[in-house]
């Protein structure tokens, strides 16, 4: 292979691994905390349960704010009767003891869909539901527009701390602890092309290196 050539193939390869590289920056745009959720492409988030308080028995889940419909499975559940036994602290809920995920773990995940608008939903049972969207809270029968306080952990990783309306709603954000992390976007059928160009073209390049070899 002669160098103009070579030098074409390789131009291939970087300017794929570019293309691929610039994803994840474009995939972490949108909302993530009491504006709402929302991201242009599908984009991963993993979720792990921290711990929990008080006696409410609660279930956190993604809700869906376009057909207002909950996606199900849950991400954490609290089993009878809510919170460690023999009981400790205020209520306190452990995981895998009292709260676990859907596969029985303490961390799981989920893909939210691009241009779909969600929030994530505590519900303890009754009327005792409040969104992490505050603006769903102005529409429910809670007086309190914000029952989920988003900190910042890290690099697009938050932790998430509830008030769950218990004990005359009074605002603690100390009911229900889970950490998020922002991962990674879906790839696009686009992109999964990218990545067999730049796999074709390496095995084009071996196999040109090979002949020449014979």
């Amino acid at each position: 292979m002669n160098f103009t050539k070579t030098a074409t193939v390789l131009g291939l390869i970087a300017g794929s691994a570019m293309a691929l590289g610039a994803m994840p920056a474009q995939a972490l745009e949108g909302l993530f905390g009491n504006d709402g959720i929302f991201f242009e492409e599908d984009t991963l988030v993993d979720f792990w349960f921290l711990e929990s308080n008080g006696k409410f028995k609660s279930t956190l889940s993604v809700y869906n704010a376009d057909t207002n419909t909950t996606v199900n499975p849950f991400l954490f559940q609290e089993a009878a009767p809510g919170y460690d036994v023999p009981k400790t602290g205020d209520f306190h809920g452990t995981c895998p003891q009292t709260v676990t995920s859907p596969a029985g773990e303490c961390h799981t995940w989920f893909t939210f869909k691009g241009g779909v608008n969600y929030s994530l939903l505590l519900n303890s049972g009754g009327n005792n539901q409040v969104y992490s969207t505050n603006a769903l809270n102005l529409n429910s029968q809670n007086p309190l527009m914000q029952q989920a306080e988003f900190t910042a952990m890290g690099n697009h990783i938050y932790q998430i701390a509830w008030d769950d309306t218990g004990n005359n709603n009074d605002g603690d954000m100390n009911d229900f602890f889970v950490k998020a992390e922002i991962k990674k976007a879906v790839p696009e059928p686009a992109a999964l092309a990218g990545l067999g160009l730049v796999a074709g073209t390496m095995t084009l390049v071996r196999r040109r290196k090979n002949n020449k070899g014979a």
